[in-house]
């Protein structure tokens, strides 16, 4: 019985409920089909703008929530068409529209068209059609001075819009641009003052996708109150669609061309901001010919530290094709008492290919872009001298292999850099070159374009060094040496003119080749002195050691001294501008008496032109012994030869009087001061 009661009393709430509910939606349809909310849109509009509005129907709308559906909305500005629109769906406050107070609770846009214009002389005719007086203007402008939480009360909560294309033509410029709103869903959240967005579209047919999650922590409009999780994405992008861009590129064929990205932006804290770029991929680069340069990709995550003015780089990759790759991380400061700090490694470098790329992308001429053109004349007239500050210090630290520069291959480099404005440090730089390694110590002044120095060099290969300069083969070994540079590299005058080089150094085991075989012309006599040490191609050697002083392009060779096979020689001289040649080496070999043989070798002349032959003084006076014949012969020309061997250090310039030369040999008299110079 009690049961029975219960179920009565239930059915007559649930139907008291139901007739209530009944009448709310009559008066929530009344209310709604009255012609003052119909039109509420329609003048709306118009009270903000003076623009004409009509549309084709407004249909009432009561679940899930009351509103209103118009289709074929029309905005135009005299006959032309501004706006045009399919359907717009305003759903309101339910609390608020029983008092007829129209609180949009979401609004829904669905396929059309936004067009907007920019006229040649800069201004948005758009702009002279707001009507400044407007009352919900003002309350907008009023709420948000007050701040956030004040203007989000006027949002809806819901706003989603798909299939609008925004069309915007700049006839200042003459571009035009076009972005289609796929899909757009954004979320307002009134109390926590975020909003959250998710937009699929397509700007010039290039598919962009942004997701978004940002709110602002304090009832502030600052950058500390701002909190965001973004992320951006474009696949595929075509630089070719976006109107004249790509003819700032006059070196580059970028037709082809197109990047895909991949961004994420957070802020989770006051001062912290994280930058990643998950992946940049850029492809179809070509130049005027028609070449095709390889895929150029690139990572990074970059963290700002805003009170700290600090950038924490704790990623960064780089890829070019199979040519080159760079990886780093460190921390940059602002503050020019920090020091920052980085790293740079890679397993394959080749700095040329690597150049080559970027000049024919930074080659830009600015002007071949309407867009641009516009910017750089407004920019030249508002140019002011900005005032240099001291740059921060900056250390580096390379792990560099396989690097290819200037044509030359270099297996590793590696090492600290010091940047201490304006002077480029570094100590003990290991340069792994031409089989061997330098290990340099030294200092580049940026502002004067000044270099010094002193490097030390062991193991090089002294044959793949020449021949990184020249083809012709001159000499073989491996070379060790302790040297000083100091160069200008001022971009006036030719740098070379201010090169100054000393260096001591040691070449072990190798051979003298070609050009540089001063040892040549002891072949074709070698017989006078049972030698056959050199055989007449090349000439090797045990040991060299010597020192060299360039200055002004000037070359002087000084205690060269070189230890070979059945033979010593030692020698100086000099290497001048235009392959000028003066230099004079002396040969030792065993005499057939037990007396050393010296034999005076010349180089006059100019450098592949004029080849090094023996003294003909010298020559003459051994002569002298062999033309006798026989073993007294051979006996008085050794015994001459041996006595000439000691005038020759004392007959070291060239022979221009002959006959004055040879009466000093042979007459033991030194050369008249009257003799012709």
């Amino acid at each position: 019985m009690n049961f029975k009661k219960t179920l009565r009393y239930v059915f007559g709430i649930f139907s008291v409920l139901l007739v209530a509910f009944t009448f709310l939606l009559l008066g929530l349809k009344q209310i709604l089909d009255q012609s003052a909310v119909k039109s509420l849109v329609k003048e709306k509009i118009e009270h903000f703008v003076n623009l004409n509005v009509n549309y084709t129907s407004v249909e009432t709308i009561l679940f899930p929530f009351p509103g209103i559906e118009i289709t074929g909305l029309r905005i135009e500005d005299s006959s032309k068409l501004i706006c045009s629109i399919e359907s717009i769906v305003l759903k309101f406050d339910l609390s608020r529209i029983l008092n007829q107070e129209f609180q949009i609770r979401s609004v829904e846009i669905s396929q059309g068209e936004i067009a907007i214009e920019r006229a040649s002389d800069g201004s948005f005719p758009i702009q002279s059609k707001f009507k400044s007086d407007a009352e919900e203007l003002e309350e907008g402008r009023e709420k948000a001075e007050e701040g956030p939480q004040a203007l989000f009360r006027l949002l809806p909560k819901k706003l989603k819009i798909d299939g609008i294309l925004l069309i915007y033509s700049d006839f200042s410029n003459q571009t035009h641009n076009e972005f289609l709103v796929k899909e757009l869903e954004m979320k307002i959240d009134k109390e926590d003052t975020s909003i959250h967005l998710n937009l699929f579209g397509e700007l010039n047919k290039n598919p962009i996708n942004l997701i978004s999650v940002t709110s602002l922590v304090k009832n502030d409009w600052n950058f500390s109150s701002l909190r965001t999780n973004s992320q951006l994405k474009m696949d595929h992008f075509v630089l070719s669609q976006m109107g004249d861009f790509i003819q700032i590129f006059p070196k580059a064929e970028l037709t082809d061309a197109y990047f895909d990205v991949f961004v994420k932006l957070d802020k989770e804290s006051e001062n912290h901001v994280s930058l990643e770029v998950a992946k940049f991929l850029f492809t179809g680069v070509k130049n005027k010919k028609g070449d095709t340069f390889p895929f150029f990709s690139m990572s990074t995550k970059l963290m700002l530290q805003s009170e700290k003015q600090e950038l924490n780089l704790r990623e960064f990759k780089m890829d070019y094709g199979k040519i080159a790759n760079l990886s780093a991380t460190g921390e940059y400061f602002k503050d020019p008492g920090s020091v920052s700090s980085f790293r740079l490694a890679s397993d394959r470098l080749d700095v040329d290919k690597l150049l080559t790329y970027i000049n024919l992308l930074s080659a830009t001429d600015l002007s071949k872009s309407n867009y641009f053109k516009e910017n750089l004349d407004s920019k030249e007239q508002k140019k002011n001298p900005t005032p240099t500050s001291k740059l921060p210090d900056i250390a580096v630290d390379l792990d560099l292999h396989q690097l290819v520069a200037s044509g030359r291959y270099i297996s590793f480099l590696k090492g600290p850099l010091e940047f201490k404005d304006p002077n480029l440090q570094f100590k003990n730089l290991q340069i792994g070159i031409f089989d061997g390694s330098i290990s340099a110590t030294g200092k580049f002044d940026l502002k004067s374009m000044y270099l010094h120095t002193d490097a030390k060099l062991t193991g090089i290969n002294v044959e793949k060094a020449i021949g990184s300069a020249t083809k012709d083969k001159l000499l073989k070994g491996k070379l060790r040496s302790n040297a000083t540079v100091d160069l200008y590299l001022s971009q006036k005058g030719r740098p070379q003119t201010t090169l100054r080089l000393k260096s001591a150094f040691h070449i072990d085991k190798g051979q003298l080749l070609g050009y540089a075989n001063f040892i040549k012309p002891v072949a074709e006599v070698g017989k006078l002195f049972n030698f056959s040490g050199a055989s007449g191609d090349s000439t090797s050697f045990e040991s060299i050691d010597g020192s060299i002083l360039l200055i002004n392009q000037r070359v002087q060779l000084h205690s060269f001294e070189m230890k070979g096979v059945g033979l010593n020689a030692t020698g100086s001289g000099v290497y001048d501008q235009g392959g000028k040649i003066d230099m004079k080496f002396t040969v030792a070999l065993a005499g057939v008496v037990g007396r050393a043989v010296k034999l005076p070798i010349i180089y006059r002349g100019y450098y592949g032109k004029n080849f090094a032959f023996i003294d003909p003084v010298w020559l003459a006076t051994v002569y002298t012994g062999t033309m006798l014949g026989g073993p007294l012969g051979t006996v008085l020309g050794s015994m001459a030869g041996s006595k000439a061997s000691e005038k020759v250090d004392e007959t070291i310039g060239g022979v221009k009087n002959t006959f004055q030369s040879i009466k000093g040999f042979f007459t033991d008299d030194k050369p008249s001061s009257k003799t012709t110079k």
